[in-house]
């Protein structure tokens, strides 16, 4: 879908901020860095492009209106007005600054950028370029020194290594851009979900791609929570159902929500809890879930090698499974409940080990 292959690197500033809650404050270069090195270039398209690998789009949003979130209005700025690019960039840093007021947000170099000619669904479009390097890595040099050769090392910056990413791309501009951003430190936690909530203020783009990802994290979750937690089912069963799911969603191009449980769910009470456990999420995350939908394949293909199909045992014995001989799986491990002992086991029939 994106193609950068005849991307041109348009225009650069880097910055420098600290943490605001340890008072670090910010350097805000005077002037745009120049960009006569080629070799330069490709380095920090190298950079700045290799961690964007997943299907994930957002956009710029705001429980009012739109044009009160900041990073949209500064975007808009620069697509409308390119020459505001280095004024505009020092306002994204103070914004930044305002942002990272966790005690654990590390200080770094801003470097913001505008590109040109992204290709997307064959449509060539303006894209700006934020970006954060945070860690830094020790690296060994050695020159000639006369007769022999020395040793050093200095700190700097491992370009295989982008901490915080983010692409702007000049489209759908009325619905708040489209948006596509990574971030090292990817979770839940306060420290992660600054980049994109703090400071970015984004929300999930309702596609083809956010849903069949929603929905597959719908199912597994929804296992965790309402089938695995009980003693009596065990994680065998789970994994089996998430199987299911998983394999519901290779076989079909469109999904469809009633035909969905009543495929991976046997029984009609638990097709019903887990239609009650989706509207449920749906009301909390204030995100619409369709019922029907396209199912993007490259999503499927890329969550199921995510799913972990291992079975851990109080804290010393682990089962993994291969999911995809299902029914071998099933034929040759059973679980059960010795009464006598007060426990719960798995019994398991092979041929040989190694």
């Amino acid at each position: 879908m994106f193609d950068f292959t005849h991307m041109l690197f348009d225009k650069l500033v880097i910055h420098r901020l600290g943490n605001k809650s340890r008072d670090e404050g910010y350097f805000a270069s005077a002037e745009e860095h120049d960009l006569l090195d080629d070799q330069l270039q490709v380095v920090l398209f190298d950079y700045f492009f290799a961690s964007f690998k997943g299907e994930d789009q957002f956009k710029f949003s705001h429980s009012a209106d739109l044009r009160m979130n900041d990073m949209y209005t500064y975007c808009q700025n620069i697509f409308h007005n390119p020459e505001t690019f280095l004024d505009i960039s020092k306002h994204i840093l103070h914004h930044l600054y305002e942002k990272s007021d966790h005690p654990k947000i590390k200080g770094g170099e801003l470097y913001v950028c505008l590109f040109r000619d992204v290709l997307i669904e064959d449509e060539l479009v303006d894209a700006i370029g934020i970006f954060k390097s945070e860690q830094k890595s020790t690296f060994i040099q050695v020159n000639e020194a006369g007769t022999s050769l020395k040793i050093g090392y200095y700190e700097g910056i491992d370009t295989k290594k982008l901490d915080k990413g983010v692409l702007i791309f000049n489209t759908l501009e009325e619905e708040g851009f489209m948006v596509k951003t990574i971030d090292a430190l990817a979770g839940n936690n306060d420290e992660a979900k600054f980049w994109k909530d703090d400071f970015l203020g984004i929300a999930p783009i309702e596609n083809s791609v956010y849903t069949t990802k929603a929905y597959l994290n719908l199912c597994k979750n929804f296992v965790e929570e309402t089938m695995v937690a009980k003693p009596d089912v065990g994680k065998k069963a789970g994994l089996d159902v998430v199987s299911k799911a998983v394999e519901y969603f290779e076989q079909n191009e469109d999904f469809r929500l009633d035909n969905f449980a009543e495929t991976v769910f046997e029984e009609p009470e638990i097709q019903e809890k887990f239609k009650e456990f989706k509207k449920q999420r749906v009301e909390e995350n204030r995100l619409p879930l369709e019922d029907t939908f396209e199912i993007s394949e490259p999503v499927v293909k890329s969550e199921k090698k995510r799913i972990k199909h291992l079975i851990t045992l109080d804290d010393s014995i682990q089962i993994k499974l291969n999911p995809n001989h299902q029914e071998r799986n099933n034929h040759v491990v059973e679980r059960g409940f010795d009464s006598e002992r007060g426990q719960y086991y798995y019994k398991i029939f092979y041929e040989f080990e190694s």
